[in-house]
């Protein structure tokens, strides 16, 4: 257990120059004081038996804290506080992914639990319901696969005929001339012009 010094600091005599004696002896203290502001300082010292008694003070405080240790701290410091520092920031990491983890599984048990409840609800409550329904998709099906079996059908005996295959040439030729045209245009309008000077 450490041994606490108590000051007993008398009362300081309230003077103008009470804020010149306090920089002059901390000034002292530290060993920055000329010849004229040290004498300056021993006259006031002289003068008031108060500030007297708190230089003393000051001095026998100064060579408490100078006979003090100066305590270092150890080599690794900084490596061992980094080295918390990454521990905390993973250990962090871990717990926000095992949260997120684990509300993507509730979220996704509760998807699967209610999708399941609403298909086992349909099949006990509405089974006249599905029936029409897959019924309908059934004819739906047919119908769709019947189009696109007429439809495959008709593009096939159209491009078969050179009538088609004649309109399609000049329709792609048609198409390359508008379009070669539209391309010149569009270079003629955006092409930089000269400034004309006058």
């Amino acid at each position: 257990m450490t041994k606490r010094i108590q000051w007993e600091t008398p009362p300081l005599p309230v003077r103008d120059d009470a804020e010149d004696v306090g920089a002059l002896m901390s000034l002292a203290l530290d060993g920055l004081l000329d010849e004229a502001d040290t004498d300056r300082l021993n006259a006031l010292l002289a003068a008031d038996a108060g500030w007297s008694a708190e230089w003393q003070n000051w001095q026998a405080m100064d060579v408490a804290l100078r006979r003090t240790p100066a305590v270092e701290p150890p080599a690794d410091l900084m490596a061992g506080v980094e080295r918390k520092l990454v521990q905390l920031e993973n250990r962090r990491r871990l717990q926000s992914g095992a949260v997120v983890g684990v509300v993507a599984l509730l979220l996704w048990g509760s998807g699967l639990v209610g999708l399941l409840f609403l298909g086992a609800l349909v099949l006990a409550n509405q089974a006249v319901w599905l029936n029409q329904l897959i019924h309908s998709l059934a004819l739906g099906w047919v119908w769709f696969s019947g189009m696109a079996q007429l439809v495959w059908s008709g593009v096939v005996n159209l491009v078969a005929s050179p009538q088609a295959l004649a309109l399609g040439v000049c329709y792609g030729l048609m198409t390359a001339v508008l379009l070669g045209g539209w391309i010149r245009l569009l270079r003629k309008t955006t092409r930089e012009r000269e400034p004309v000077t006058v």
